[in-house]
């Protein structure tokens, strides 16, 4: 689902090409963030900075203007947000801001605060018209991140 694929590019390093006849050509980059601001984070935040949460487990960075919007992969852009409300947040298509004291603010599109607990949304795939049909040999390579969202981009299924 396209947001699974948002939701990987937001932690992920993301890399925007465009396949012309010279070849491709590489438009826009954006890091992941480092192994030194994650463990900023860490040591700053120790549990799920998102309203009312005290998760304490694993983690995943989060940028909190996006980079399609301008955001960086600074500190000052960088929220630590639980698995659960990394997803919500891309789902829901949350609205957030972080106050100088680095106290992360949510709300709707609508502009409505995030003041009650969030209903959890599926991924949504479609089912396969044929599921014996699909198939495939892995081979144990690793994921090609940035080939496969340069697909996903050049098939509109992901929107940044």
């Amino acid at each position: 689902a396209a947001e699974v694929a948002e939701c990987l590019a937001c932690d992920g390093a993301v890399s925007t090409v465009l396949h012309t006849g010279r070849g491709p050509v590489e438009l826009d980059r954006r890091r992941a963030p480092s192994a030194r601001q994650r463990r900023w984070l860490a040591r700053r935040h120790r549990t799920c900075q998102f309203p009312g949460c005290d998760h304490a487990g694993s983690f995943e960075a989060h940028h909190v203007v996006e980079h399609a919007k301008g955001g960086r992969t600074v500190v000052r852009n960088l929220a630590r947000l639980c698995w659960f409300h990394h997803r919500m947040v891309h789902l829901h298509r949350l609205m957030l801001s972080m106050g100088h004291d680095r106290a992360l603010h949510a709300g709707f599109p609508d502009g409505k605060p995030v003041d009650r607990s969030i209903p959890a949304v599926a991924f949504l795939a479609e089912t396969p018209s044929n599921p014996d049909a699909i198939g495939g040999e892995w081979c144990g390579d690793r994921l090609d991140l940035d080939l496969a969202l340069a697909g996903l981009l050049g098939s509109g299924l992901l929107r940044c």
